[in-house]
């Protein structure tokens, strides 16, 4: 991630220190996805798209072509897409999300592509996030806890062209 984020000065990595899932959490992952998809606990863990994450962030103005060329860089690296998710336009969370594979390893990881202000609401709603995705709040909680992330969310601005990305597959 580092050879390409020094292919363009205009955006630059954020959040190193998360990149790596926690173990509690994937835990929970694969737990799941052997109960839901009856697969076995090494199948499962292969199939987590994002036990690493990297975060690209933008200025406003260079977001939708720094995205652009970063997919194209990220493919020029040899990696994979599997999937793109462009969620400027979801009430609780602004921001691009991708899914890749580094083909010799088979090793799965996300890319997230925000602007600082779309990273920075990503940080402050991230622990009401976990507790929804928990499902222990009760109902009044979880309302209020989606609130609180719409509220957020509603103040950040799309950034130009940011919803002609289309989402993959």
């Amino acid at each position: 991630m580092h050879a390409v984020e020094s292919q363009d000065p205009d955006r630059h990595l954020v959040g190193l220190d998360d990149r790596l899932k926690g173990r509690d959490r994937i835990k929970e992952k694969v737990y799941d996805t052997v109960q839901e998809r009856d697969r076995s606990p090494e199948d499962a863990v292969s199939l987590i798209p994002d036990t690493i994450r990297y975060t690209f962030q933008y200025r406003e103005s260079r977001y939708t072509q720094g995205v652009w060329a970063d997919i194209a860089r990220l493919k020029e690296q040899g990696f994979e897409l599997q999937k793109l998710k462009d969620s400027w336009s979801e009430e609780q969370y602004k921001g691009i999300n991708s899914q890749w594979i580094e083909p010799d390893t088979g090793q799965r990881f996300e890319v997230q592509f925000h602007t600082r202000i779309s990273f920075e609401a990503k940080q402050l709603t991230h622990d009401a996030y976990k507790r929804l995705r928990s499902h222990q709040a009760d109902k009044f909680e979880e309302l209020v806890l989606e609130a609180f992330q719409e509220k957020v969310a509603s103040d950040v601005p799309r950034p130009p062209g940011a919803a002609d990305i289309p989402d993959y597959p």
